[in-house]
């Protein structure tokens, strides 16, 4: 039997996953604003990441007994874990592994030693693929990817054994790798172009590894297998290489040259337990914020409640029994009943779950809330503009006891008149709210008994009028929140009484919303005795909404009810359930979302973002802090350059773009670094005339690749660090003087005699 063979009855068990058997939660494609991103995990199997059977791989060396192979393993399941298994619901996860081929030159070829299924092929394995059997994609099929992983930590890579076999121990063959990888996306392109949206998909390429690439059927450099510009052929087809090192590539320059090249600037060192949740976290966070995020939180809906702060919303009733106090209960809870056994408890619409799409959310999880209020002519405030997970703000803001100060309040359920002292969450509140807050309360008169506030008055008109400007103030800049044409606003309008004579035209501007997209739903909060319906229902018509909802204060269970009202206008609206963007149960104070590197804008973290042309020759770079290759950075970047003498200077052998010059006294001969004046035939042949020996194990061989890493066109520059192999041995230059100052030594002479000579 095939040592191979082995494992096939452990994955048996889980092959229907690998047709995309969907967890409870996970949407189809079908049912998301965005395309979902295509996430190909690609892991080093080489013998490195386990060592020896005697002298295991520890990660990291000394602190734990995790070998580098189970730590890889580890990171792979975490893309699934990451933000309550956001990925494992909005992204494909392929899965695929690496070592090197045995026999380059014969196709199909397996390493003897390799217990694994599906083995390593021509030194590539797919372990879960982007399609299903039926060539259509597998939609939630993180259950497959957590089966193959189990199976994996079953068959590790083979032990380096004591000798120098290469045929029975992996190797770290990383440019196949990446060509593998890039010929896998082809194909998946290829056969779904025809598909709606599809040339707008993102693909990304995760590569993790432990030691430096290696030839396909040997150990070291010895061999044109850089990795580097396979990498840029990826990023060059729109496919960045995240690259994570573990272990002793956490020092090599190498993996920061892959990632250079894949888009990314540097590989992300993965240096301890914690190390590998950080740096995948990095990666992903970089992936959601580029992909989802932007799509996502241009189909949040924006809902503005436009808060009645009349007098009347105090009147007369003990303390939580206010209508304000009931209104910010369906809002927010009520802080003395937090608990559903507690007596007065309401469960809050913010937190309420909704079901959509058939999977169940939170409100405030898939909703962007504001709040004004709204009393007097020339009462209107502010609250809080939109922001997710506002329920701990809008709690703040609206608790009497936050805006009761002495000497103007001391109770504020005392007798009036009552003086608030609103407060400014950035300096009353420690910490302060991410999204910046004022609290507020309805004001509060002379009064001829208790908390009978004199002359409320409601004006309506100002109150909407005031709306309308935050909403289109809003919409100048949604910063750090990115809107379009297709953001659905809706106000919704809370008001206890009829509207008072004096307001502004109402109609008019209801009409003027609905004409700007905005429709407004109209909740009475009030008896009969107070509100009009037959005007609330106007208001309803002239918003767009049709009729009004009214709810009862005096009755038992009104701040439900109310909750009820507001949960039933949040369902009418067109929800994703996919863009969940945060768990507001778990994390009631989201940061911020980042800069979108790539977007074209320069945000304030941001030195430079050219859009889809980051990450390529003269642009910015692929983390928008700075540019990536260019002339002048000092290493020479071909087809684009044919010399680089660290500055964009003519005149001085190597012009403004990085070409040779010809000089005044010899035409057709160019001058500079690299020139034929000066003995050398370019980067890549000087690197080859100076090339060390490099020793692997018991033998030595000729290394005529060490010094150059290749740039994006397979021209190398003369930086030429130490590499080591994937069994971690380090590879010893020999020689006297190193390459580069035989370089400065001949062009400091050949310098030297063309200005004595022009001199004469």
């Amino acid at each position: 039997m095939q040592p191979w063979r082995k494992p096939i009855a452990a994955l048996a068990a889980t092959a229907s996953l690998w047709q995309g058997q969907a967890q409870a939660d996970c949407d189809k494609e079908s049912q998301c604003s965005f395309k979902k991103p295509n996430i190909l995990l690609v892991l080093d199997y080489s013998s490195s990441m386990r060592g020896a059977e005697a002298a295991p791989a520890f990660f990291p060396p000394g602190q734990t007994l995790t070998t580098r192979w189970d730590a890889e393993l580890d990171a792979a399941t975490w893309i699934l874990q990451y933000r309550q298994g956001f990925f494992a619901d909005n992204a494909r996860v392929a899965l695929a592994r690496f070592a090197h081929d045995p026999d380059p030159l014969q196709p199909a070829t397996i390493i003897s030693t390799d217990r694994s299924f599906p083995p390593i092929v021509d030194g590539f394995a797919l372990d879960v693929p982007f399609d299903g059997s039926n060539g259509q994609y597998l939609e939630c099929k993180s259950s497959a990817v957590e089966a193959a992983i189990e199976v994996l930590r079953t068959t590790p890579p083979p032990a380096i054994g004591g000798t120098a076999d290469f045929n029975s121990i992996m190797l770290t063959w990383t440019r196949g790798a990446l060509r593998s990888a890039h010929d896998l996306v082809k194909r998946t392109r290829e056969h779904h172009r025809s598909e709606p949206g599809e040339s707008a998909r993102d693909y990304e390429v995760v590569l993790m590894t432990d030691g430096d690439w290696t030839c396909p059927d040997r150990v070291g450099q010895g061999c044109d297998e850089n990795p580097a510009p396979e990498a840029a052929l990826l990023r060059e087809a729109g496919v960045p290489v995240h690259v994570i090192a573990f272990g002793d590539a956490t020092m090599q320059p190498s993996l920061n040259e892959v990632a250079l090249q894949g888009g990314t600037v540097n590989a992300i060192d993965a240096t301890s337990p914690q190390g590998i949740v950080d740096a995948f976290n990095s990666v992903l966070d970089g992936i959601r914020d580029k992909v989802i995020v932007p799509s996502c939180t241009q189909k949040l809906a924006r809902i503005m409640l436009v808060m009645d702060a009349s007098s009347s919303m105090l009147e007369g009733a003990p303390p939580g029994e206010t209508k304000w106090d009931k209104a910010r209960f369906a809002l927010t809870g009520n802080p003395a009943a937090p608990n559903p056994n507690d007596p007065g408890y309401v469960e809050p619409v913010l937190t309420r779950k909704l079901t959509v799409g058939g999977r169940e959310v939170a409100v405030e999880d898939v909703v962007h809330l504001g709040m004004v209020a709204f009393g007097g002519a020339d009462e209107q405030k502010l609250i809080a503009n939109f922001g997710p997970c506002m329920r701990d703000n809008l709690a703040w803001a609206l608790d009497p006891k936050t805006s009761c100060e002495a000497p103007g309040c001391t109770d504020p359920y005392a007798s009036a008149p009552l003086t608030w002292t609103f407060k400014d969450s950035d300096v009353a509140h420690k910490p302060p709210f991410v999204r910046r807050t004022h609290s507020y309360m309805p004001g509060c008169g002379m009064s001829s008994g208790p908390l009978n506030c004199q002359a409320p008055t409601t004006f309506t008109g100002q109150g909407l009028e005031f709306a309308r400007k935050v909403v289109n103030d809003y919409k100048a800049n949604s910063a750090p929140f990115t809107t379009d044409d297709q953001t659905r606003f809706v106000n919704v309008l809370i008001t206890d009484g009829q509207t008072s004579a004096g307001s502004s035209d109402v109609q008019k501007i209801l009409s003027q919303l609905v004409s700007e997209g905005i429709d407004t739903y109209v909740i009475g909060f009030g008896g009969d005795t107070e509100i009009d319906r037959a005007q609330l229902d106007r208001y309803a018509s002239w918003g767009n909404t049709q009729r009004a909802i009214v709810v009862d204060p005096a009755q038992a269970g009104s701040s439900t009810a109310l909750a009820d009202a507001l949960s039933g206008v949040v369902m009418s609206l067109q929800l994703d359930s996919c863009c969940v963007l945060q768990q507001c149960a778990t994390t009631p104070e989201p940061p911020d979302p980042h800069s979108v590197c790539g977007d074209g804008r320069v945000d304030p973290d941001e030195l430079c973002d050219d859009g889809k042309a980051n990450a390529t020759y003269g642009h910015c770079g692929g983390d928008c802090k700075s540019r990536h290759l260019h002339c002048g950075d000092q290493r020479i970047d071909a087809p684009q350059e044919e010399c680089d003498d660290g500055n964009t200077r003519s005149r001085d052998g190597c012009d403004a773009r990085c070409r040779f010059e010809v000089s005044d006294d010899d035409a057709g001969t160019p001058t500079g670094v690299g020139s034929p004046d000066a003995g050398l035939v370019g980067a890549a042949g000087l690197a080859r005339s100076f090339a060390p020996t490099a020793t692997a194990g018991t033998g030595t061989r000729s290394n005529p690749q060490t010094a150059p890493l290749l740039g994006a066109g397979g021209m190398g520059t003369t930086q030429a660090p130490a590499k080591s192999d994937s069994c971690g041995c380090r590879l010893q230059q020999q020689g006297s003087a190193p390459p580069k100052l035989w370089l400065l030594s001949g062009l400091l002479g050949l310098w030297t005699y063309r200005r004595y000579k022009r001199r004469r």
